[in-house]
């Protein structure tokens, strides 16, 4: 019960000011406390009351008691507790355990409202915010070394191949930790040009405005180009998924450091763009 008082001392909540809810210490022996709460204040027997003593602008338990005794206009009570340097006293407050835990459970609500409204407020401070960044990074294992046949022009092998991306991302903020992205990125690796534009949805694990870490999805269309030797097709349109993990740091100037796993609907028997991504990137938020 001591931990109850101390939480709604904590929490400020100076419930115990009002004086029709609170009941008074009249007489003490060395065993028994008289309390000014009788049978028309609902006191019962085996009620157990909370003796609290005022300490600072809140209050503080000194003792525990069960009445064992009810009159009309008071009731006596058995000291059953006694918290360590406390002594039970005259004048101190009386309050029964009911209305006490009533009144933890009104504090704890109070609390909880407040911690609600804080985070809809956070929410609300960021909604609608939006973000530029400019990356950079590595794409691994495309399949960009191609080997033509030159005597027909047709593309006899497609070898693994790795090298250098760029991009710009557009963000929103749709919520405190959710934020749509449209990313353009462009990559020439190995004989193949990859222009992609791509729709992701990123799950903030902390707070957007706190440095933390964030997973993601998304679609994107990628137009493929090629230098084809003779008259075979030389571009195409493929579509793409992608997963992402990575990790924001926000400031005046926000980094990113992300990896991610890109799937390409193949190009033919042989290229396949699908690649293991790892970018950088700096950018800022309005």
């Amino acid at each position: 019960m001591r931990r109850i008082v101390l939480a709604i001392s904590l929490f400020g909540l100076n419930i115990m000011v009002q004086a029709e809810e609170v009941h008074y210490v009249i007489k003490v022996t060395p065993t028994l406390a008289y309390i000014d709460a009788g049978q028309q204040a609902g006191a019962q027997k085996g009620d157990v009351y909370l003796l609290l003593r005022e300490h600072g602008e809140h209050f503080a338990q000194v003792a525990e008691v069960e009445i064992v005794r009810v009159d009309s206009a008071f009731s006596i009570g058995e000291i059953t507790y006694v918290e360590p340097g406390e002594t039970v006293q005259v004048l101190q407050r009386a309050l029964s355990e009911r209305e006490w835990q009533m009144m933890a459970d009104q504090a704890h609500a109070a609390v909880s409202e407040r911690e609600d409204q804080s985070e809809s407020e956070r929410a609300k401070g960021v909604l609608g915010k939006r973000s530029i960044l400019f990356m950079m990074g590595g794409e691994w294992g495309r399949s960009t070394d191609l080997r033509w046949n030159l005597q027909n022009n047709l593309l006899m092998e497609a070898r693994s191949g790795n090298g250098l991306g760029f991009g710009v991302r557009l963000g929103q903020v749709l919520h405190n930790r959710w934020r749509l992205n449209f990313t353009y990125r462009t990559s020439a690796i190995g004989e193949v040009d990859d222009l992609s534009i791509e729709f992701d949805m990123h799950r903030l694990l902390s707070d957007y405005n706190r440095a933390g870490l964030y997973i993601g999805a998304g679609i994107g269309l990628h137009q493929l180009s090629v230098d084809a030797p003779g008259t075979s097709d030389d571009s195409a349109n493929k579509l793409g998924f992608n997963l992402t993990a990575g990790l924001q740091i926000p400031g005046r100037w926000t980094f990113v450091a992300e990896t991610g796993l890109q799937r390409v609907v193949k190009w033919g028997p042989s290229v396949d763009m699908s690649h293991v991504r790892t970018y950088i990137g700096l950018g800022r938020t309005f």
